[in-house]
């Protein structure tokens, strides 16, 4: 585009499209009225009434389709809230999904050290302590063994002496 044709105001494809399109409808309006008041032999008047309201019904037509493309976008548009909205529930469940697994892990996790802890703690408190060591006197040599040992008289348990220990 020349920067001359700029200043001008050309306008824009979309634009002209539109406005070609309106010119081909009043074109349209023009030769189906020309075509119905040519053959019919009806007074100006009436083909002007006849126009103008081919042309009010040729707006509200349009006002129709004007109306029916809004209704689809919107139903469009509302649809697309509830895919965004479906879309968010599930993430929104995942997420606490995986917040309870989790929570659910750490749980057992702390339950399967308390019990290690508890387990832990009654091997202690269970088992006694080491009994101390027995230790024996030491024999006497040469002489009778005490406490009922030797023959069994009175004297092996401290009784009088019957004289048959210095062997």
């Amino acid at each position: 585009m020349a920067p001359s044709d700029r200043s001008r105001g050309t306008r824009s494809p979309r634009r002209s499209q539109r406005q070609t399109r309106r010119l081909a409808i009043a074109g349209l309006s023009l030769l189906i009225v020309a075509a119905a008041g040519c053959g019919s032999g009806s007074t100006s008047t009436s083909t002007h009434a006849n126009a103008a309201a081919r042309a009010v019904a040729l707006r509200r037509l349009r006002a129709e389709h004007r109306l029916e493309a809004k209704e689809r976008r919107a139903k469009r548009a509302a649809a697309a809230r509830r895919r965004a909205e479906h879309r968010a529930a599930e993430r929104r469940r995942a997420r606490a999904r995986a917040r309870r697994r989790r929570a659910e892990r750490v749980a057992a996790h702390r339950r399967a050290a308390q019990a290690a802890a508890a387990a832990a703690a009654a091997r202690t408190q269970t088992t006694p302590p080491a009994p101390p060591p027995m230790t024996q006197p030491a024999p006497m040599t040469g002489a009778i063994p005490q406490n009922d040992g030797g023959d069994r008289d009175a004297d092996n348990n401290g009784g009088p002496d019957d004289g048959d220990g210095g062997i």
